[in-house]
């Protein structure tokens, strides 16, 4: 960067300045940080991360937006619906974060590009729908094998729940067969999502993005993870080493955000 553009940088985030060092915000300049998925979580995500003056970031959605995403997602706007999803927040973010290097991928990560998308990246962060478990796997694949870790932060009701996978750890497709067959039959899994939950993961999920890359402090990492429940007020740590039967009555609870208070 020039003098010129070095100054306009430390100007746009000065006011990160005190609860992060100079030292901090000047890693994450140098980080980069790749997001699958710009939906209610990843697009907020994403603007997060430019915010946070992260210096490189990849962003990844085949989508379109359309009216049912008014409700939650950044970016989604009347004047937006039918537009490229990835197309536009790059140049929201780039107007917001001008300083940063951003990779645009409009046909979403697959076998071919998974690879480059991941090479480079500092940490992976997962946004994607549950219907995307194979693109999940393949992320979390890829992110292991270059030895970083992958961040995700799902929502269910006015519910979010952080998932830290480090390379070292189980992997998503263990996480995923070997602990919710036995469990999910008995939870009430539901498509709507609502824009306070969408802002609850994000919020999760950015500030363990900074924890891990200022390596801060250590994670609550799979077959363990968090859980905030807004409309309870309660926050619980789920652990799948634990008896099928107790993480279902956990879960169900969880999951359900009318459920009656026994």
């Amino acid at each position: 960067m020039t003098e010129q553009k070095e100054n306009r940088y430390d100007s746009s985030f000065t006011r990160n300045i005190g609860i992060l060092s100079k030292g901090e915000q000047e890693i994450l300049k140098a980080s980069a940080v790749a997001i699958a998925g710009l939906g209610g979580v990843g697009g907020l995500l994403a603007e997060r991360m430019a915010r946070l003056g992260v210096g490189h970031l990849k962003i990844a959605d085949p989508e379109i937006f359309e009216c049912s995403n008014l409700n939650r997602q950044f970016g989604s706007s009347t004047g937006t619906i039918g537009g490229k999803k990835a197309r536009i927040m790059a140049d929201i973010l780039q107007d917001i974060n001008p300083h940063m290097k951003l990779e645009v991928y409009e046909e979403g990560i697959n076998k071919t590009n998974v690879a480059r998308f991941v090479d480079g990246a500092d940490i992976s962060l997962m946004a994607l729908d549950r219907e995307c478990f194979s693109e999940m796997v393949l992320l979390d694949e890829e992110t292991r094998r270059h030895g970083k870790t992958l961040i995700t932060s799902g929502i269910h009701g006015f519910c979010a729940s952080l998932m830290v996978l480090p390379p070292e750890g189980i992997t998503l497709a263990q996480f995923f067969t070997l602990a919710f067959p036995k469990i999910v039959r008995g939870i009430p899994f539901k498509q709507s999502s609502i824009g306070p939950a969408c802002s609850l993961a994000v919020s999760l999920a950015a500030t363990e993005a900074v924890v891990r890359l200022l390596n801060k402090r250590k994670s609550v990492d799979v077959p363990k993870y968090l859980v905030y429940d807004l409309f309870n007020q309660t926050i619980q740590v789920i652990d799948h080493s634990m008896e099928a039967e107790k993480v279902k009555e956990a879960m169900r609870k969880i999951f359900d955000p009318f459920h009656e208070n026994e």
